[in-house]
């Protein structure tokens, strides 16, 4: 268990990761307000990589039951999706987040 700790500590610790992070949550809150403009959403709480966003009932059952490959959601009301991924997330990850629920939303 020591070994686990000090490389997970070694990891938030190392240069750049933090500012990284920080660099990612602004880029997720981007590519959710571009998604809110285009469908009319509201509702968006949180900071960083953990955000929460007012986005309707179907949409997080839909998200949820996507086939082959669904999106890991936190629904933490019926209509609220929580967005909140691993700390080393890429730019093209939140992309093909983005894409999915886009993809959701077109069906609808």
């Amino acid at each position: 268990m020591t070994a686990v700790g000090y490389s997970v500590i070694s990891q938030l610790t190392a240069p750049g990761f933090l500012e990284g992070v920080c660099a990612r949550g602004e880029y997720l809150r981007a590519k959710l307000l571009e998604l809110s403009e285009e469908r009319g959403f509201k509702g968006e709480r949180g900071e960083g990589l953990l955000l929460g966003k007012d986005i309707g009932n179907q949409i997080v059952e839909k998200a949820r039951d996507m086939q082959p490959d669904g999106l890991l959601l936190n629904a933490a009301r019926p209509n609220l999706l929580r967005f909140m991924p691993a700390l080393n997330v890429t730019n093209e990850e939140i992309d093909q987040m983005m894409s999915m629920l886009r993809s959701i939303l077109d069906t609808l």
